[in-house]
């Protein structure tokens, strides 16, 4: 069924509204009547529509899991709770006609509040900020389990200090995921975790010396 547009040399049909459902692949005719009754021969383009989000997780941090608390990590030689890389899954959501993962996005901040700092992959430190924005810097591979292996990163955290990882992803249609301004905003998708690489204390009080 064709249906007339409006304008002689750019028109538009504008009479779209709840027309397309998620998943669905659909096409477009064209066909022009000139004053004569001249037709051109019917014109096809075909598209996907595509409204669904995909999902996205962090999962280191927070494994090895179970995790202390507070969720706490060291990258000293002794530790047995390293964390030398950053890790997720982005999946796109199920159908037929989805359009598929196209970007995924990691933002390291140090310190807590609006005065946190962000990590630059450019400069390779936690210079940008103070400020409360997510500071987007890294973009990861769109695959699924995905890993973002940054040495300076790792080299950088330093003692006692609390650090949070964010992560956003979004298809080829630009449904999103976790993209959001801020640290705090709804929907964020976050982990945070202290760094401590300070050995603890510990002597032995018994038995003495002598007996």
């Amino acid at each position: 069924l064709f249906t007339p547009g409006s304008g002689n040399i750019s028109w538009n049909y504008a009479d779209l509204a709840g027309a397309f459902g998620n998943d669905q692949k659909y096409t477009i005719s064209l066909r022009v009547t000139d004053k004569a009754g001249n037709q051109t021969a019917p014109a096809g383009f075909q598209f996907t529509y595509d409204d669904a989000a995909p999902s996205a997780a962090l999962t280191a941090p927070p494994g090895p899991l179970p995790a202390p608390s507070p969720n706490a990590y060291s990258n000293a030689v002794v530790s047995t709770r390293k964390l030398l890389t950053i890790q997720g899954t982005a999946l796109e959501a199920a159908g037929s006609f989805q359009t598929g993962l196209n970007e995924i996005w990691v933002a390291v901040s140090s310190g807590s509040g609006a005065s946190r700092l962000w990590w630059s992959t450019a400069a390779a430190s936690f210079s940008v900020g103070p400020q409360a924005d997510i500071y987007w810097a890294t973009r990861t591979v769109t695959a699924s389990p995905w890993t973002f292996n940054d040495t300076a990163l790792a080299a950088a955290y330093a003692n006692g200090v609390p650090y949070a990882v964010y992560l956003k992803a979004a298809d080829a249609a630009g449904n999103s995921i976790g993209a959001v301004a801020d640290y705090n905003s709804t929907g964020v998708i976050s982990q945070t975790f202290l760094y401590e690489n300070a050995n603890p204390n510990a002597a032995v009080e018994a038995p003495g010396s002598a007996y």
